[in-house]
C-alpha cells in the first residue's frame, strides 16, 4: 500500500502491534485511534467526515510511531516527552 493513499494511516495504525511503542502515553493514543476506526467504521451518517477526521488524526500519531520507531524506551528521554507535549498542545489550539 502506498504512504499517499487515503486509508494508508488508518491501515497502518489499525496494524501495529501494541508491544512497538516505547512511550505509554503514545501507546495510548494508539489504543484510541483503533477505537476511533472501529467506530467510523460503523457510523452510517456523515461517514466520510468521519472517516477523514480519523485519517488526519491516524497521519499525526503514525508519524510520531515512526519517529520514534527503533528508539528503546530508556533512551527515550525526558527532552522528547517535552517534544511531544508541545506537540499535543500546539495540535490542540
Amino acid at each position: 500500500m502506498s504512504y499517499n493513499t487515503p486509508n494508508f494511516a488508518p491501515t497502518f495504525i489499525a496494524n501495529l502491534a501494541d508491544d512497538t511503542i516505547v512511550v505509554p502515553e503514545l501507546s495510548a493514543a494508539v489504543q484510541i485511534v483503533k477505537a476511533l476506526i472501529e467506530v467510523v467504521q460503523k457510523v452510517k451518517a456523515h461517514k466520510e467526515d468521519c472517516m477523514t477526521v480519523v485519517t488526519h488524526i491516524c497521519e499525526i500519531v503514525g508519524t510520531l510511531v515512526k519517529s520514534l520507531e527503533g528508539i528503546p524506551r530508556e533512551e527515550f528521554d525526558k527532552g522528547s516527552r517535552r517534544d511531544i507535549d508541545e506537540f499535543r498542545r500546539f495540535k490542540l489550539r
